[in-house]
């Protein structure tokens, strides 16, 4: 084979009649790789209110620890609110809530935060004592009321 049809061959030129052979080999890589692929388990949305004594948590994250799989999270909206996917089943939920740094602070460290919204005992799944059930239905409303 001279030098130019090697290179021909390894540029992925039309001419060396490997161009097809390629393309197809590289489709049929990827076809496989999707059927490979396995599907994981089905996800439910579940979303609902976080509330402490009464009062909406302005802040915050929401943690769904099931007793099998991954867990998730959801950032916790300014209406107290919450939105995520997970598994069917039950879960232990941590709950997060400290204040945002007022605007305008450049030195962090210089900046005293307020008490967390919630006491620190909700900010572990494992130590909450907060377990709720995911129902295998298209939508859940889990509402977290905290004392």
């Amino acid at each position: 084979m001279s030098r130019t049809s090697l290179r021909g061959l390894f540029a992925g030129s039309r001419d060396s009649g490997f161009f097809p052979l390629g393309v197809g080999m590289g489709m049929l890589c990827c076809f496989l790789a999707m059927g490979c692929q396995k599907e994981g388990p089905a996800l439910y949305t579940v979303s609902g209110k976080v509330t402490f004594q009464g009062r909406t948590v302005p802040t915050g994250l929401v943690v769904f620890v099931p007793e099998e799989g991954k867990t998730s999270s959801s950032p916790i909206a300014e209406d107290g609110s919450y939105l995520l996917e997970t598994i069917s089943g039950k879960h232990r939920v941590g709950i997060t809530a400290i204040p945002e740094p007022p605007p305008g602070i450049e030195d962090p460290m210089q900046y005293r935060s307020p008490p967390p919204l919630v006491p620190s005992r909700y900010n572990r799944p494992d130590q909450s004592g907060l377990v709720v059930e995911v129902k295998p239905s298209k939508e859940n409303r889990i509402d977290l009321p905290l004392r």
